[in-house]
């Protein structure tokens, strides 16, 4: 009885090897300027990273390209910021001065692009905080493992850092949000996600079951007189 016991508990707590939960990742924090990535942990553990790119803001299939300059900063105005338009950045820092062109995501001259990725997870996005945030500045969202999948939307006026929640495009492993208009920026602060459950290998389930047959062929067993 143990066994059978045993085996069903298993085979129900192991498939799925990662259960859903809500988590979040935090951008605020102080990285110097860099045309490679940027690299956070959430707060479940999990690896995210950034990069800057441009786009080609024609729908329904961008084209991403480039290899802007990408920074982070803390405090109330912080998060990430890219920079495309000047080649003479300081690496050393992610001071504004060191940038010439707009810190922010901007859509000024070439529509810019922070693309994140969780490493390892699928997982779907339940908000975004921005900050940053004046009049009529809107952002677009592309899954970027769905080509074509997109949603452009309006963050509030002047609320300066807004949270929002009102997208659902799916699960993936990376999203790129970018500015698309010539007057819209912002940077990105943080965001909220729950991974989406993985279901175990159907390998791992015969295993189980398997071991599971074996442990009631042994209970089964009479007993030597």
């Amino acid at each position: 009885m143990f066994g059978n016991i045993l085996c069903g508990a298993l085979i129900a707590s192991c498939s799925f090897a990662t259960l859903g939960h809500a988590a979040s990742v935090s951008f605020n924090q102080s990285n110097n300027w860099t045309t490679g990535s940027l690299s956070f942990l959430g707060t479940d553990g999990t690896t995210v990273t950034a990069e800057g790119l441009l786009y080609d803001s024609a729908l329904p299939d961008p084209l991403f390209y480039g290899n802007p300059y990408i920074a982070s900063w803390s405090g109330s105005s912080g998060g990430i910021g890219i920079c495309s338009g000047d080649a003479w950045v300081n690496t050393n820092t992610n001071g504004l001065a060191s940038c010439n062109d707009n810190h922010q995501v901007d859509g000024s001259g070439s529509n810019e692009a922070v693309v994140v990725s969780f490493i390892g997870k699928q997982i779907d996005l339940l908000s975004a905080t921005f900050a940053y945030v004046g009049n009529n500045d809107d952002y677009e969202l592309f899954m970027q493992g769905t080509s074509g999948l997109n949603l452009g939307l309006a963050l509030p006026n002047d609320c300066f850092v807004c949270t929002v929640s009102n997208f659902s495009v799916g699960a993936d492993s990376s999203f790129a949000f970018g500015a698309y208009f010539w007057d819209d920026d912002w940077k990105l602060q943080a965001l909220e996600y729950e991974v989406v459950p993985t279901p175990l290998p159907a390998a791992g389930l015969l295993l189980l079951a398997g071991l599971g047959g074996f442990a009631f062929v042994r209970r089964r067993k009479p007993q030597r007189s």
